[in-house]
């Protein structure tokens, strides 16, 4: 199902993951969340994108991987 931008919000994975990976926004973002959810200033940052890993076969599940601290 497609959504118009002003429909999408953080818990979307196309949106956060697009603003993680956006050079120059992506470390900014990453340390409010960091401060906001765990009270931690963080120093350097090194932004990974969301990887996914597939099964060997079409029926096999993959792994997605989200965050990388």
């Amino acid at each position: 199902m497609k959504r118009k931008l002003e429909q999408l919000n953080l818990l979307d994975d196309f949106l956060f993951g697009s603003i993680l990976s956006y050079p120059g926004i992506g470390e900014d973002f990453c340390r409010k969340i960091l401060k906001i959810l765990l009270n931690v200033d963080a120093g350097k940052l090194h932004i990974i994108p969301q990887k996914v890993y597939y099964g060997s076969d079409t029926d096999q599940h993959g792994a997605r991987l989200d965050v990388y601290i």
